[in-house]
């Protein structure tokens, strides 16, 4: 899914969010740890779903919620604290009822880290097909 895109390319990227490293997110050896890139994953998420989804909304009354089904992220080299992040984040693929994000987190050496979400859409505890109102408005952001 990801082969068609280079996530390191901070090109790829049209949402960013800017984060602090914290003392809190290293490990006993100094390094930024997984637990904290995850989190950092979660804050552009977030950031992306609030802003650019939710934002806006559809014009109409269509049930929108995500969960987050999967996540994979991929350790491109050692980050420390402190210092200062950014994290782009890009809708990439729809689905019936899912979208997949991309996202990489970049320091000023370069691209450290990076990941992909697959979100469900599910409301009411079940999964819902995207709306075609929805639908429109995401297959706008696609690249």
């Amino acid at each position: 899914m990801t082969t068609d895109f280079d996530l390191t390319d901070p090109g790829l990227y049209g949402y960013w969010v800017d984060e602090n490293v914290r003392f809190s997110d290293t490990d006993q050896a100094g390094h930024v740890n997984n637990t904290a890139i995850a989190k950092y994953v979660e804050s552009g998420r977030l950031h992306f779903d609030f802003d650019v989804l939710k934002s806006a909304g559809t014009g109409v009354d269509e049930p929108f919620g995500l969960i987050l089904a999967s996540l994979t992220v991929n350790y491109l080299q050692e980050s420390y604290f402190p210092g200062k992040l950014r994290i782009g984040t890009r809708l990439i693929k729809l689905g019936n009822s899912s979208m997949t994000t991309a996202h990489g987190l970049f320091r000023e050496t370069g691209c450290f880290a990076t990941s992909t979400c697959v979100m469900v859409n599910k409301v009411g505890g079940a999964s819902t097909r995207l709306g075609p109102h929805m639908r429109a408005r995401l297959e706008r952001l696609l690249p």
